[in-house]
């Protein structure tokens, strides 16, 4: 196992700037969310900055960790508010690479499934390929390897790609609080919003993504004991500060 020798790392300051490509590269599931509605995702994101300060004088004070605190947030709340929905990626009808010149992809590598009139080409949150291209005809390719005819020009130089499945949704939770009882005769739910050991907690465990962000954040929830200067208390002339500081009666 490799190990990295120690070095004084210095924290990155600065204010965290939703980006949906990040978020997305970490978080698939939402692409589907992304796809319909992407400032709901943006608008997630603020809500996350109400729940943990994003300036610079937040307790997080590395930048870097403060991003991945706020993503975890924005799953969060996205999961409670918009449900999750990874529009296919999660399971896809076809993965390949090629390039696109025009309006001709061109396919040399088919891994998996096949291209039919009307497959959606995607490569990622971060991709070249223009959103909403799809395969208007068939050239010399069959459903592998070959040439197709795209509703859109474009240039894409030859890259990974796929063509999403059947997309794998969870509705939103529908209700606030922690589930403390289900049923399944006549469906009865129920839940509360104070559990052991206090709301703030019941609210994060709502999510795995929330329970995984009240789990990393606890050492946040500690007092800070901050020393007083050397002879602070100090008897005698000469002790700065204190009730027996200069000017002691």
């Amino acid at each position: 196992m490799p190990v990295n020798p120690c070095t004084t790392v210095q924290p990155v300051f600065g204010v965290v700037s939703y980006s949906a490509a990040e978020f997305l590269a970490s978080y698939p599931e939402f692409t589907g969310i992304n796809f319909a509605t992407p400032q709901s995702i943006a608008n997630d994101f603020v809500g996350a900055t109400f729940l943990l300060n994003n300036t610079c004088c937040s307790r997080v004070r590395d930048a870097n960790q403060r991003m991945f605190l706020l993503y975890l947030l924005t799953a969060h709340i996205a999961t409670i508010f918009q449900g999750v929905n990874d529009g296919g990626v999660g399971s896809p009808a076809f993965t390949g690479a090629g390039s696109i010149a025009g309006t001709v992809l061109t396919v040399t590598q088919a891994t998996q499934g096949t291209l039919v009139v009307g497959s959606a080409l995607y490569d990622g949150p971060a991709g070249t390929i223009v959103p909403g291209t799809t395969i208007a005809s068939l050239g010399t390719g069959t459903g592998g390897i070959g040439t197709y005819n795209l509703n859109v020009s474009q240039t894409v130089a030859s890259e990974p790609f796929i063509v999403p499945g059947v997309p794998n949704v969870s509705p939103p939770l529908g209700i606030v609080g922690r589930i403390n009882q289900a049923a399944e005769g006549d469906v009865s739910v129920s839940s509360e919003w104070q559990a052991p050991p206090n709301a703030n907690q019941a609210y994060f465990i709502q999510t795995k993504y929330g329970a995984q962000y009240y789990t990393l954040t606890a050492k946040y929830r500690t007092m800070i004991a901050i020393p007083a200067p050397p002879d602070a208390y100090g008897v005698g002339y000469g002790a700065p500060f204190g009730p027996f500081g200069p000017g002691f009666r």
